[in-house]
């Protein structure tokens, strides 16, 4: 027996374990290829039957199914362009456009959680361009069952969003009008009543300003300092005469002194009131003189210090806010009024808008009915296919059953 078994217990294992691989003729292949098509063509009429019931539920469902229009639409929130601190012009929204999305979401209520099953009508989805930088495009979508339908759908969403944006923006206008209005009172007002008014100031300074400072140096010079002089001339004659009977009565007292005492103490008294008239007159004349003095060194030279800083500061500076007001001041107000107008118009001031129009489709989105049919129609082969196999395997199943009871 040892002899017979010559194989050693790990050679045993090696057998053992030695992997065993059929070996499939190229006509077992062709005998299976051969058998599923006999089964396909042998059950070819439940395949049919299946795939015939599939396509005419899906008919069936495309026919009963009410049809789904969409209309879609991009809006385009307003903006203003404003000058920041640097001077670069920014776009200041009228509408933060996430707030808006959240907003409409709510309100028409695009999850669809509490949409009425009987509408007509309903918007789909509302939604931010994002591959615009400024993310002020809002994308609405509508669906409903006819074209019609849909467009009213989003029209609403689109007018609450038109409404809200209209005040914002009629308030805009209005206040831009407002500033037009009173850069034009203003333009107005400096051109025809402060520009004239310069004018006339500096014409008034160069013909009636420099001549009455001539006026007063001459009056100073020929009449006032005349007069004065006059009058110390008429004092200085009126102390020589003084002077002179002071002299003749000073003799008469002499020679009456003895002869008649009394008359010479009167004398003595008219001398001494003479001298004091002298005296007084003297102290006019100081007066007089100092007036002059007053004259040449003080009131002539300011008049004639005022008639040059005239010249040289108030007629020039005068000149140079008449020249402020033509070359600055009125351009300054016309640009203004020029560029206010000019934001009041596209591309500095735009209203929300519509981007090109609604879109809509001639034929509905939903159901796809093609797509649903050659669906139906794959599906109903498959499932076929695959019952014709299911009962092939029950049959045979069946037959080795009754073979083995037999």
């Amino acid at each position: 027996m040892k002899k017979q078994n010559d194989t050693t217990p790990k050679e045993q294992q090696q057998i053992m374990v030695m992997p065993y691989t059929p070996c499939v003729s190229a006509e077992e292949d062709e005998i299976d290829l051969r058998e599923l098509f006999g089964v396909i063509k042998k059950r070819k009429k439940i395949i049919i039957a299946v795939t015939v019931i599939f396509v005419l539920l899906a008919s069936i469902y495309v026919i009963l199914a009410k049809p789904i229009y969409e209309a879609r639409a991009t809006i385009q929130i307003g903006k203003e362009l404003k000058k920041d601190n640097n001077g670069l012009l920014t776009s200041q929204y009228f509408d933060n456009v996430k707030n808006l999305k959240q907003y409409l979401d709510i309100k028409y209520d695009t999850s669809g959680k509490y949409r009425d099953k009987n509408a007509t009508g309903y918007i789909k989805s509302i939604t931010i361009a994002k591959r615009n930088a400024s993310k002020a495009f809002l994308n609405i979508t509508a669906y409903a069952h006819s074209n019609n339908e849909a467009v009213k759908s989003i029209q609403k969403p689109i007018d609450d969003i038109l409404r809200q944006d209209k005040a914002y923006y009629d308030t805009i206008i209005e206040n831009k009008k407002r500033t037009l209005e009173r850069l034009n009172q203003n333009f107005i007002y400096d051109k025809t009543i402060i520009l004239p008014q310069l004018k006339q100031d500096l014409e008034f300074l160069k013909t009636v300003g420099l001549k009455k400072i001539d006026d007063k140096i001459v009056l100073t010079k020929s009449v006032e300092i005349g007069a004065l002089k006059n009058k110390i001339k008429q004092n200085e004659v009126e102390i020589s005469k003084k002077t002179t009977a002071i002299k003749s009565m000073r003799k008469k007292s002499l020679h009456l002194i003895k002869e008649n005492p009394n008359v010479a103490i009167m004398i003595s008294m008219q001398i001494a009131n003479l001298e004091n008239d002298i005296a007084n007159l003297k102290t006019k004349i100081i007066d007089l003189k100092s007036k002059i003095s007053t004259f040449q060194n003080e009131t002539i030279p300011n008049l004639e210090a005022e008639k040059i800083k005239l010249l040289k500061t108030t007629i020039p500076a005068k000149e140079a806010e008449i020249d402020k007001m033509t070359s600055v001041t009125l351009p300054g107000i016309q640009m203004q009024i020029k560029e206010t107008k000019m934001t009041m118009k596209k591309p500095y001031l735009v209203m929300t808008h519509i981007v090109n129009k609604i879109y809509t489709h001639d034929k509905p989105i939903k159901p796809k009915k093609k797509l649903i049919i050659v669906v139906a129609l794959i599906t109903g082969l498959i499932l076929g296919v695959f019952l014709a196999f299911f009962l092939e395997f029950l049959s045979k199943e069946d037959l080795s059953a009754d073979t083995v009871n037999k």
